[in-house]
């Protein structure tokens, strides 16, 4: 997840004007339906890959995809946060840790 990290850089003002706030110890419920919301609205595809994450032996390209997208979405986490989780392989994972 070393690029959630590189992604993170110039994405946070764009993704707050599209309602999901940068996520903080105080606003965590807020945060998730509003970043659930956006996954959800990238496509219910998206929205599935975090629920259920994928088969990681051979996943297929659509699934790679999908996690993908969930995972670029995940730039609203602060660092400190983002060091816990950026090794996880799947957006299911991240999502699930936090």
């Amino acid at each position: 997840m070393m690029a959630l990290e590189e992604k993170k850089q110039g994405k946070s003002e764009a993704m707050e004007n599209e309602g999901v706030p940068m996520l903080s110890n105080d606003n965590y419920q807020e945060w998730k339906e509003n970043m659930k919301s956006k996954l959800m609205n990238l496509g219910s595809n998206v929205w599935y890959s975090v629920c259920n994450g994928f088969t990681k032996i051979h996943p297929s390209g659509e699934e790679v995809q999908k996690n993908s997208k969930a995972s670029d979405n995940f730039n609203l986490i602060p660092d400190s946060t983002l060091k816990r989780v950026m090794h996880y392989a799947t957006a299911k994972e991240v999502w699930d840790k936090l």
